[in-house]
């Protein structure tokens, strides 16, 4: 049974709410983004991909009516991309890390995944270990943990897109990633009650290490 335009309104006004918390805003092109993906979603997890085009529509109707800048063009972009991603092998694959991403959201439903969030009000910065600015700057960290954090994804706003790691060492309050791209390396460490207190970002390539205050 294909979802109602009450249920999808419902669903991507809480799922915008979510994605502008945790970026700070909300453009045209992260809405568009957003019914598509979220259209998809519902496609895929129900086996409806014989009601795509009717699903799409009623997302559409639904950011037409939240957002007014939705328009002709980016409904038609979603009329035509929807049904195409949704006959991708890897489009599972590729929601998961979205939602996962963007919204702290599993959508196989993996108890072992949590969210942190991390608000910076400074960062330090070295290069060859040595302090070269110290800037008040405001930037939201966004920690994703899965297999009870072995795995991280760390998105900061507005600097850093998506980027993966591995756990490499534990040690106390303090977990260090190596990351899938070699070109990074993340240090998380945890406060009195289990909150993050510092994060810090390492570019060893380049002996270039930041290191995010509250």
């Amino acid at each position: 049974m294909s979802i109602t335009s009450q249920a999808a309104l419902v669903e991507l006004h809480k799922s915008l709410t979510n994605l502008q918390n945790r970026k700070g805003q909300l453009t045209k092109e992260m809405v568009e983004t957003e019914v598509i993906n979220l259209s998809c979603l519902e496609i895929l997890k129900n086996r409806q991909t014989h009601n795509a085009h009717a699903i799409t529509e009623k997302f559409i109707e639904a950011a037409q009516q939240l957002i007014p800048q939705y328009g002709e063009k980016e409904a038609l972009n979603a009329l035509m991309g929807v049904p195409m991603n949704v006959q991708w092998d890897g489009m599972w694959e590729f929601l998961k890390n979205y939602f996962m991403s963007n919204h702290g959201i599993n959508i196989d439903g993996d108890d072992n995944t949590e969210s942190k969030i991390f608000y910076s009000t400074r960062h330090e910065r070295y290069e060859f270990n040595n302090q070269v600015a110290n800037t008040p700057a405001d930037r939201t960290i966004d920690l994703l943990f899965t297999e009870n954090r072995k795995v991280i994804i760390v998105n900061i706003q507005p600097t850093l897109s998506a980027k993966k790691g591995l756990l490499v060492e534990s040690t106390g309050d303090k977990l260090v990633y190596r990351g899938s791209d070699p070109d990074y390396k993340f240090t998380v460490l945890f406060d009195e009650i289990d909150e993050v207190g510092k994060f810090i970002l390492e570019m060893p390539n380049r002996s270039l290490r930041i290191e995010y205050f509250e």
